[in-house]
């Protein structure tokens, strides 16, 4: 939501386009790191957005999470993250946490925001502890959206 108030237009795009968006951006990610996407890993969900004491709207406005992962070995993700750190700040990405590798409950981890539509990304070990994680997970949080030829309701 925009700072100009809980009424304020919320950014218009639709499901697909949010899925789309998404998709590149972790496909770019990886291969920011020389990586490949494993196959049939995007995991997707919609959802509802939800206001600050839980209200929702009846409008269409929705959520998107969305992640996809890849194989990597633990002793590559701090390079791997490092590289995908400086791809996303030559891109124009505000940089808003960043960890090398440091042990089983320490993972590698880069996160950021776009710059042009304020979506939260983020690259990060994963794994199922207490085994050394052998995937970096790539991931997309949308901002609240609303579809095209929604009528936005007042909250």
């Amino acid at each position: 939501m925009s700072d100009e108030g809980k009424n304020a237009p919320l950014p218009r795009m639709s499901r697909q386009d949010a899925l789309d968006w998404a998709r590149r951006f972790t496909e770019e990610a990886a291969g920011a790191a020389g990586l490949e996407l494993e196959p049939g890993s995007p995991d997707s969900l919609f959802g509802p957005c939800f206001g600050k004491h839980g209200e929702t709207s009846t409008d269409e406005r929705f959520q998107l999470m969305y992640s996809a992962y890849s194989p990597l070995p633990v002793e590559h993700h701090t390079a791997a993250v490092d590289k995908i750190r400086a791809a996303l700040e030559r891109e124009g990405y505000t940089i808003t946490g960043y960890r090398p590798y440091g042990g089983p409950r320490v993972s590698a981890i880069v996160e950021a925001t776009a710059p042009d539509n304020r979506f939260t990304v983020s690259v990060e070990s994963a794994g199922k502890p207490p085994a050394p994680p052998t995937k970096l997970s790539f991931g997309v949080d949308t901002t609240c959206l609303i579809p095209p030829t929604a009528t936005q309701s007042p909250q």
